[in-house]
């Protein structure tokens, strides 16, 4: 369970988390809302999608949950 109380600005709707988790087979007129984490953190600082998708998977393999999307 993960809990913020800061107003949703610990939060980000975009389109980016699916590309994370490589579920970006939406239309791009749908996004979600999710806690930012290191993954977004990253794809802001400017890191290539496929290096972004390689950390993502990385980290679900040794359960690193500091990249895990989580939906808002």
């Amino acid at each position: 369970m993960v809990s913020t109380t800061d107003g949703a600005s610990s939060t980000i709707k975009s389109t980016s988390h699916d590309v994370f988790q490589s579920t970006d087979f939406w239309p791009s007129m749908y996004d979600g809302r999710a806690i930012i984490g290191e993954s977004f953190k990253d794809f802001k600082a400017g890191m290539p999608d496929e290096e972004n998708v390689a950390k993502y998977k990385a980290a679900m393999a040794v359960e690193d949950h500091g990249r895990r999307t989580v939906w808002a």
